[in-house]
């Protein structure tokens, strides 16, 4: 399951979770795109596990990407299994870019 903010604040920061289930299959990698452009990979087998790719308008903080448990990553889905069914997930997130002289109205109207 894909979990994705939305509205959010250009520039803010924000977390994107991808929860899933291997079964029996070891977990191959972990990659995230934007505008079919890979932008985070996390391959267990390698040295390092995590790598971050250039890519317009995101900045991965790679402090705060990790997996947070065997069936969850905060940050595509392959097993290592040729024969392995991997289903892409994907979802909008809705970005919205506020004027440079907005100016919000706060209190109770």
């Amino acid at each position: 399951m894909l979990h994705v903010p939305t509205p959010v604040v250009a520039g803010d920061s924000i977390l994107l979770k991808c929860e899933y289930e291997l079964g029996n299959e070891t977990l191959y990698a972990v990659k995230w795109y934007k505008n079919m452009g890979e932008f985070y990979r996390y391959v267990p087998a390698s040295d390092p596990p995590l790598k971050t790719f250039p890519q317009a308008g995101i900045d991965v903080d790679n402090d705060l990407s990790k997996l947070t448990s065997p069936r969850e990553a905060e940050l595509g889905i392959s097993s290592r299994a040729r024969t392995h069914q991997c289903a892409p997930i994907s979802d909008i997130i809705t970005v919205i870019v506020l004027d440079k002289d907005f100016e919000p109205i706060l209190g109770v109207l």
